[in-house]
């Protein structure tokens, strides 16, 4: 029997109060790249599921898995307050999409994390999530959006891999740019599936 494929992408975007400014362009960039993932998706005959996380102090699944060919927009959940709780919302979207039912498929995830600053408010530790993510198995990709070299420095004591850390510009041009980094890099993800 052929095997679906079923690809989970889960995006994880800091809500603090530093992102107030983008909130408008964070909804149109994030609501562009869930409508792109159905067109590919169709185009690719790929089941493609999608959660989408907000972070401030405490972590907030806005979506959770659906299908993204029914993904609202997230205009009206994305709210920005609040401090940086990177390491908390990066455990806790991981520790949710563990429990999916991975049973039949081919499944794999894939996990973007976008934050315009260092995290200041976690319980978590970094030696936590590097842990939790040395031990992810070979189907999950996890990824960080960071804004200096700072938080590249701070994202690699997490444990989130050198080649899957980017700089983006915190800017209504950078969040441009990353809606068109998301969607070369799900377009390489699909193809090589």
């Amino acid at each position: 029997m052929k095997q679906n494929y079923i690809n989970h992408i889960v995006f994880v975007l800091d809500a603090s109060s530093s992102m107030s400014g983008l909130k408008d362009d964070v909804v149109r960039v994030f609501d562009a790249q869930i409508q792109y993932l159905a067109q590919r998706s169709k185009e690719t005959d790929q089941e493609t599921r999608v959660s989408v996380y907000q972070f401030a102090e405490s972590t907030e699944c806005l979506v959770f898995d659906k299908d993204c060919l029914r993904l609202p927009s997230i205009k009206e959940l994305y709210k920005p307050y609040g401090w940086t709780a990177l390491i908390d919302a990066t455990m806790k979207s991981i520790e949710d999409l563990e429990k999916t039912n991975t049973l039949y498929g081919d499944h794999s995830f894939l996990l973007f994390v976008l934050s315009d600053g260092q995290d200041n408010r976690s319980f978590n530790r970094p030696f936590g999530l590097a842990s939790k993510l040395e031990k992810l198995p070979d189907n999950w990709t996890v990824a960080v959006l960071a804004p200096d070299a700072i938080s590249v420095s701070e994202n690699k004591k997490c444990g989130f891999a050198p080649q899957n850390i980017q700089i983006w510009d915190t800017s209504k041009k950078g969040i441009e740019e990353v809606g068109d980094t998301l969607r070369k890099v799900t377009d390489n993800y699909m193809a090589a599936r």
